[in-house]
């Protein structure tokens, strides 16, 4: 212990949950020597429990992230320094804090195909610094593609510096289960629509019948007519078998 500067112990208090910080500080003499220690107590119960609360929301906060497969960021508007929380670098596919928060290193992470759009809109929202939402693809670490939704607001914190607080979630199992239900839509659709013409087409195809049997049967009723009347004539053996043939055809 360096007895020529002040130090400080910070000491919990036994068979209690008080807290003091100790200030040990070095008296000299004329000849620069120690001759005594004064030593200045302080309880700091409260802050100490302050602080632990603090930490005891910081962790429930984390695992509340884990949970609901949630990150965290938080950009100071004016010089753009950005702050991440551990699961958003999760998320990622990386370690908590494994490298600078920025615009720049996050959207390398962000799907080819969908880096113009997130770049354009993150540029609406610093300029017209209003909350907002989108959802895109994040291709992580592991070479593994999620869907994230991201969403953000806009306030002025105590010290009236501007701060976007927003939060990235991941909706990979959502959005499939949304696809698989749109697909099993359209095929309920498709199947609907395939009946419908199956339908369409037997009503036609009995119409069509029913015209056609109407038509033949009004020239018909006029030969069965006629065959009757030449029954009654006198005919050779051959013209009465073919005249029979005929009368059966058209009674049947």
């Amino acid at each position: 212990m360096n007895l020529k500067r002040r130090w400080f112990i910070l000491e919990k208090a036994e068979c209690s949950d008080a807290y003091y910080e100790h200030s040990y500080i070095p008296l000299f003499d004329t000849n620069h020597e120690i001759y005594a220690v004064m030593v200045i107590s302080h309880d700091v119960t409260e802050r100490m429990q302050r602080e632990n609360q603090i930490r005891q929301l910081n962790t429930t906060f984390n695992f509340a992230e884990q949970i609901g497969l949630i990150g965290s960021f938080n950009i100071q508007l004016a010089n753009r320094s950005t702050q991440y929380s551990d699961n958003l670098y999760r998320l990622l596919g990386c370690e908590p804090q494994e490298f600078e928060a920025n615009q720049e290193s996050f959207l390398k992470f962000v799907h080819p195909d969908d880096q113009e759009y997130v770049l354009s809109a993150t540029r609406e929202a610093f300029e017209k610094k209003k909350g907002s939402g989108l959802e895109y693809r994040i291709l992580r670490k592991d070479g593994q593609t999620i869907h994230v939704r991201a969403t953000w607001k806009n306030f002025k914190d105590e010290d009236g510096v501007e701060r976007m607080v927003g939060t990235l979630q991941d909706i990979t199992k959502a959005t499939a289960e949304q696809i698989a239900k749109q697909e099993l839509t359209d095929a309920k659709n498709q199947a609907e629509l395939k009946t419908k013409i199956a339908e369409d087409i037997v009503i036609a195809k009995q119409q069509f019948l029913s015209n056609m049997s109407h038509e033949i049967r009004t020239p018909m009723n006029a030969i069965i007519g006629f065959t009757n009347v030449i029954l009654k004539t006198k005919l050779e053996g051959k013209q009465q078998e073919y005249i029979n043939a005929i009368k059966e055809a058209g009674d049947a």
